[in-house]
């Protein structure tokens, strides 16, 4: 369908990440913006929107997941990095979380695992919607 293929290309609508657990893609961080919409529920979802490549393809990763974010807000611009999605159980509860692992320069060698940087839950989104509110 080359018209809508067209379409994208004129309205700059690049390809977008889906991440599944386990499943570790390896990026160039481009560029960041704050995005936000509203869901099928019109509930208003606010996160971060990051331009990428991926083997040379320019795409976009949403993610309102503060510990993606928080690890994310640790990479330079033009970094190459890994994130797997993981799953974990708390309680009765599936929980989502992301190792972001940096790339050496050479795109092969990915550092130790003691290098990763530090998880921040998803539960702290809630504490800082309640901080920018002014609660």
């Amino acid at each position: 369908m080359e018209k809508s293929k067209q379409f994208l290309k004129d309205h700059g609508i690049l390809p977008r990440i889906s991440f599944e657990k386990g499943k570790p893609r390896t990026v160039k961080i481009i560029d960041e913006k704050p995005e936000s919409f509203n869901d099928k529920d019109d509930k208003l979802v606010e996160g971060m929107k990051y331009k990428v490549t991926e083997n040379g393809e320019p795409k976009t990763v949403f993610s309102s997941a503060v510990s993606l974010i928080s690890k994310l807000a640790e990479i330079e611009p033009d970094s190459v990095v890994t994130i797997t999605q993981r799953g974990y159980k708390q309680g009765d509860e599936w929980r989502t979380t992301y190792d972001v692992v940096s790339v050496i320069d050479d795109g092969e060698m990915p550092k130790s695992p003691k290098e990763e940087i530090p998880i921040v839950e998803d539960n702290v989104k809630e504490e800082v919607k309640r901080e920018a509110a002014g609660l």
